[in-house]
């Protein structure tokens, strides 16, 4: 996907997976290590020619709603969905010229998180 202001420039979305019950333990100071990781991965990128064009850290899953196709039947739920400490914990949409720019530059966050999962997005 690529446009004027983007060049060649491919749209990927980085998935932040956090431990929640270690999250809501950290103390300011620790979680604001983890902003800081995360600035830095956005500076890496622009070093590699991407950037960072959105994305939002996540309320806790005990405030998400769940909708889900039953036999064409939509059932609502509470979240989360999967029964797991590990959740989505935010996303960040990013362009860049490549996957492993994307993942040379997420070095830089994964002393602070769980796990990060990439995505490239649909090119049509």
């Amino acid at each position: 996907m690529t446009d004027s202001t983007s060049g060649d420039l491919r749209k990927y979305v980085v998935f932040v997976v956090e431990d929640e019950p270690a999250w809501e333990a950290k103390s300011d100071a620790e979680r604001q290590d983890t902003y800081d990781a995360d600035y830095r991965f956005g500076q890496a990128l622009e070093k590699r020619g991407g950037r960072v064009v959105g994305g939002s850290g996540l309320a806790h899953t005990s405030r998400w709603q769940i909708l889900e196709n039953v036999g064409g039947v939509t059932r609502r739920s509470d979240g989360p969905y999967a029964e797991s400490v590990e959740q989505l914990g935010g996303f960040y949409v990013v362009e860049s010229p490549s996957m492993e720019a994307i993942v040379e530059s997420a070095e830089e966050m994964m002393p602070v998180h769980v796990r990060l999962e990439i995505a490239p997005g649909f090119d049509e």
